[in-house]
Order: structure tokens, then C-alpha cells, then sequence
């Protein structure tokens, strides 16, 4: 691991957890420089940081994609960490992922596990309570999933996506299907700095998108059990707004996949009548 170097980006509003995150990152000798992407017209939201390490790229997009992009040719080390800038992790979670990113080599994506930053709980659970086991039930009937532990980091064939219980690997590290957009390490070179999530409102599936590209190159995602972040978890659909900009990015995610099935009609027809009738 010796002068092995990493640059941070992280696309934000400017929120109030920006300022406890940059202080762990700017503690690292494994952080070489941290670009933080923001909107001209929130620049109120960020405060003078004293540290030669971060840098701040001002952009015209209030757009999580693009606000990235604007960073990607800046980039001069090796390895590239993407951060959301609501996380929380411990001091030796970005050498933990680092060096699980140098195991693997050049052609990964290396996620880490996700806990509820309010309770410790993991995110996702495959814990068999009775409601739990009823859901999964239903989400392998009609949406096409593994009711087992095989499902984990998986997507169903109506393009829905499934997260991994640390609980439940049988190793350090799991292949999946898709990485959740909030942390992620990779090989600089290896970037997409081309707009892929080009509809307006919030990217909902923007990380599932953006695992498919990564596929599509012939890389494989990983998550590492060893490296644990602590976030809000996935807020649930539940007013008409959300309900659109998810069925947009979901039929943007279909399209890049070319996912056409019986059971995707089935999930969107779902939410259509969800739209409908939430008031």
C-alpha cells in the first residue's frame, strides 16, 4: 500500500454533514485530494475549508451525474473514491477499501457495507422474520427474484435491485450486479464522464445505470464486507413526485438494458396505479 493515493469526489448541496466528513478525509494519508462539486447558486452552503486538499469545483448543474463529471478530468491519481456527502464511516474505512480495491486489481468497483447511521442496524436484511419472509415471497413470484440468500446484490427481471446482509456472505467479498451509488472505488480510468442519466428531477436507479455501463465494460462489482459506512436508508416511495422521477429512472434503466418482460410491465403498472391514486 505504500504511496498508494486516492481522490474524493463528492457531488453535494451542501449540507450540514459535509464538514465532519471532510475532516476524516482529510485526515487520511491515503486521500490526495478531495473535489467537492456544488451548484453556483449554493455556494452559500459552503464554508471556507482551510486544507490544501480540497478543492472546490463550482458547476451550473444541480445534477448528482453531471456535478461528477465536472471533477473527472481534474483526477490525476490512480484510484477514484465516489462519495455522497451524507455518509459516515470509521478512520480506517478508506484504507480498508483501498487496499480491497488494490487485492482486486485494475478492471473492479469496490462498494462497501451500508448501516443505518441512527441505529447501527444493517440496511439491507435477509433476517427471516414473518414479514420479511411474506415480502420476499411476493418479490419472487411476481418480480422474478431468488427467495435465498442468492438474491443478494442481484437485480430481478423487473429491473428492481436487491442489497447484500453482511450477515449472510459466506466470504469478504460478493459479486453482485449493481453498486448503491453512495460509496464506491474504482480505477480512474475507468470513470464514465459521459451524461447517462440525461431526464430531469431526482435520479432514482442513476446507480443502477451506472453499474450496467461499468458491466458493460467487463468490470466486476464487489462488495466488501471489511468496509463499513453508515447512511439514511433508501427512502420509500411515497408521494407522487418520487413515484414519477422513480418510474423515469427506472424506464431510462430499462432502456439502457434493454429490459422488456412481462414482469416489468407488471411492476410499472403497479406504480402507475399507486400515481394515480396518491394524492
Amino acid at each position: 500500500m505504500k504511496n498508494k493515493q486516492l481522490t474524493v469526489v463528492i457531488p453535494t448541496l451542501g449540507k450540514k454533514n459535509l464538514d465532519n466528513l471532510l475532516k476524516k478525509l482529510t485526515k487520511s494519508n491515503f486521500v490526495k485530494e478531495i473535489f467537492i462539486s456544488i451548484p453556483y447558486s449554493y455556494n452559500k452552503n459552503i464554508h471556507s475549508f482551510n486544507n490544501k486538499k480540497i478543492k472546490i469545483i463550482q458547476t451550473k448543474f444541480k445534477h448528482q451525474v453531471k456535478q461528477r463529471i465536472a471533477c473527472y478530468k481534474k483526477i490525476r491519481t490512480k484510484y477514484t473514491l465516489l462519495l455522497d456527502d451524507d455518509v459516515i464511516f470509521n478512520d480506517y474505512f478508506v484504507f480498508k477499501l483501498l487496499k480491497a480495491k488494490v487485492k482486486k486489481g485494475d478492471n473492479t468497483v469496490i462498494g462497501p457495507t451500508y448501516y443505518n447511521y441512527k441505529n447501527s442496524n444493517k440496511i439491507h436484511s435477509l433476517d427471516s422474520n414473518f414479514k420479511n419472509i411474506i415480502k420476499r415471497f411476493f418479490q419472487t413470484i411476481f418480480l422474478g427474484i431468488p427467495f435465498t440468500k442468492k438474491r443478494m446484490g442481484k437485480l430481478s427481471k423487473a429491473g428492481t435491485c436487491y442489497g447484500v446482509d453482511p450477515d449472510y456472505m459466506d466470504s469478504d467479498y460478493i459479486e453482485v450486479d449493481w453498486l448503491p451509488g453512495g460509496c464506491m472505488i474504482l480505477s480512474t480510468k475507468n470513470l464514465i464522464n459521459k451524461n447517462y442519466f440525461y431526464i430531469k428531477g431526482k435520479a432514482y436507479c442513476e446507480d443502477l445505470i451506472q453499474s450496467y455501463l461499468w458491466k458493460k465494460k467487463k468490470l466486476s462489482l464487489y462488495i466488501y464486507n471489511k468496509a463499513k459506512i453508515y447512511t439514511d436508508p433508501p427512502n420509500k416511495l411515497q408521494n407522487k413526485k418520487d413515484l414519477k422521477n422513480y418510474l423515469d429512472g427506472h424506464k431510462l434503466f430499462c432502456k439502457y438494458s434493454n429490459l422488456t418482460n412481462l414482469r416489468v410491465s407488471l411492476w410499472r403498472t403497479y406504480l402507475n396505479l399507486k400515481l394515480i391514486f396518491r394524492n
